[in-house]
């Protein structure tokens, strides 16, 4: 039972920490094309209504794709089936792959995607043509071009090109394109990250300088999360440097004094009276036995030397958060969990001590778990004692009997 939910809860914080691929829930495009019976691009000449949010669209085709030559076809949509496809004005072009005998689109409304101007058309166009041409033998080298192209292309289109791509690429055939990729500013944006993630998956290995560069440019926060994912996948250790520079400790953060290369900072438990040195307890705090975070605000007493008073502008370690960085730090914990390197222990207990980014304090014990040994274990035992949230605490004490065994 313990470890079932050790596991819910790594799985949770995995979960919160995965990056989103366009990819995701898509059908392949080999998979879209062997399923459609006509592909075609054509232009909806009229939208009627058909009563309870239905419509009937008319497409006048300009081009097949596949299939037998037809001049018009009609495609049902719906305004309220999140699952059908939307109703279109007159007017739009759009590339649509149709199911055999019923002639609608396949996969509802993925089965229908917009165009927008002849330079769309045309590479949608080329892109469809060369995916039926190559069949299973189409390689990452045979669909290069698109991923560098200018026109405004549909977002499921080049979603499901590279989940077949996906499924194709292989270390030894596309190390190198890949890696190339990652670090192409000129290529369309999901495919940069496609290939960042792809890069980490294969442990491309020649691609860690190109990741590590993306981890410390501060101008893409996408980037730097799918690169920090990627390096946890290559689990080299030479990375961990880099990758501990996205956890630094916090604005106005007091890190102890190091104890012992395998002792972290120390958390105070909830339920510790407060020292001489910290301001005194609030009554007002007292909830159930617990006693919650110092409530050091700006401009109020703390525990500065000297007696020297907080000033306005740097905040209290109570209201400090790493939530800001859009998951970021997640990503770093849980690649630093992946690499399993015992060098960044003493790193991510501090972390989990830091703000009130509690996710973030789940996903710092579910690294700890991965790195296991008797490093992490003094760790995990502290914040299984100290740390504030019940959750977080049963955690830790869970990951910890996971690492004895």
């Amino acid at each position: 039972m313990k470890r079932t939910k050790w596991l819910a809860g790594a799985a949770l914080a995995l979960l919160m920490t995965a990056p989103l691929h366009a990819e995701q829930g898509l059908m392949p495009l080999g998979q879209l094309i062997g399923r459609a019976e006509a592909i075609l691009i054509g232009r909806v000449t009229d939208t009627r209504p058909a009563g309870d949010g239905k419509y009937l669209m008319t497409v006048a085709v300009e081009q097949t794709l596949k299939g037998r030559p037809l001049e018009s076809v009609r495609i049902f949509a719906s305004s309220v089936d999140p699952d059908s496809v939307g109703p279109l004005s007159a007017g739009v072009r759009i590339l649509t792959f149709l199911e055999p005998r019923t002639l609608q689109p396949v996969a509802g409304g993925q089965g229908v995607q917009v165009l927008t101007g002849a330079g769309s058309a045309r590479v949608a166009s080329e892109m469809v043509t060369t995916a039926i041409a190559k069949g299973t033998a189409l390689q990452l080298r045979d669909v290069v071009p698109y991923f560098s192209s200018r026109e405004p292309l549909p977002p499921v289109l080049i979603g499901s090109l590279l989940k077949e791509m996906s499924a194709r690429v292989t270390p030894s055939a596309d190390g190198t394109q890949l890696a190339r990729f990652a670090c192409d500013g000129s290529v369309l944006p999901v495919v940069q990250l496609w290939a960042i993630g792809q890069s980490g998956r294969l442990q491309i290995a020649a691609a860690r300088p190109c990741l590590e560069s993306l981890v410390r440019d501060p101008s893409n926060r996408s980037t730097r999360i799918a690169a920090a994912g990627a390096l946890g996948d290559l689990k080299m250790a030479a990375s961990v440097p880099v990758l501990l520079t996205l956890i630094e400790p916090l604005p106005g953060h007091r890190v102890s004094e190091s104890k012992g290369a395998g002792e972290p900072p120390s958390l105070r438990p909830a339920s510790d009276p407060e020292d001489e040195s910290s301001p005194a307890a609030d009554p007002e705090e007292e909830r159930n036995g617990e006693t919650a975070f110092d409530d050091e605000r700006p401009g109020t007493p703390s525990s500065l030397p000297d007696g020297e008073d907080e000033p306005d502008d740097v905040p209290g370690d109570d209201i400090l958060s790493r939530r800001a960085d859009g998951g970021l730090s997640d990503a770093a914990v849980l690649a630093l969990g992946k690499i399993g390197d015992p060098a960044a222990v003493r790193d991510l207990a501090r972390v989990a001590g830091e703000g009130d980014d509690l996710s973030l304090h789940s996903t710092v014990v579910v690294a700890l778990g991965m790195i296991g040994g008797k490093s992490v274990q003094g760790p995990l035992t502290s914040i299984s004692k100290s740390h504030p949230n019940e959750l977080v605490r049963e955690l830790a004490s869970q990951t910890l009997a996971r690492t004895k065994q």
